[in-house]
This record gives structure tokens, C-alpha cells and sequence, in this order.
């Protein structure tokens, strides 16, 4: 299974207030991924993946491979298409 991470800005907590480091976390829930089909070449995972990041207002993604979401490594490392 291939599919996109997405990743926001984390809030700044640093257990006391929000003026620690901001910085990408991955996004939770059914929005913070989005599958691919397996038939589809890494370019255009890539290509959909930067589409629908800007469609969503996302920062940016990972492109990632695994037999499930838990168990998975990336292919593609982080890319920016929003930077903080």
C-alpha cells in the first residue's frame, strides 16, 4: 500500500505555554493520510499528493509505503508546500 502523509504545525506547547519551537507534525485522523493506488508511479503519487496538500491548506507530505498504516517507511521524505 502506498500512500501521503500529511503534516501541519504543531502548536508550540512545551508544557508550560505555547512559546516552544513550532514545527511539522503529521496530521491525525482519516484527513492526515491519503492512499494511492498501487498501479500508480511514485511521480504521480507525488503530483496528487501536492494537489490535494494545497487543496486541504496542509504544510506539506511524506510519500510512504507499508503492508499497513503502523507498519510503513518513506520513500519520499517531507516536502514543503507551505512553509511555517
Amino acid at each position: 500500500m502506498q500512500f501521503a502523509q500529511f503534516y501541519h504545525p504543531s502548536t508550540g506547547w512545551n508544557g508550560r505555554d505555547f512559546t516552544g519551537p513550532v514545527k511539522l507534525i503529521p496530521v491525525c485522523g482519516t484527513e492526515g493520510v491519503l492512499p494511492f493506488d498501487g498501479r500508480w508511479s511514485l511521480t504521480r503519487c507525488v503530483n496528487h499528493a501536492r494537489e490535494v496538500c494545497k487543496k486541504r491548506g496542509y504544510n506539506g507530505f511524506t510519500i510512504n509505503v507499508g503492508s499497513t498504516y503502523l507498519n510503513e517507511r518513506a520513500i519520499r521524505s517531507l516536502e514543503v508546500v507551505k512553509p511555517l
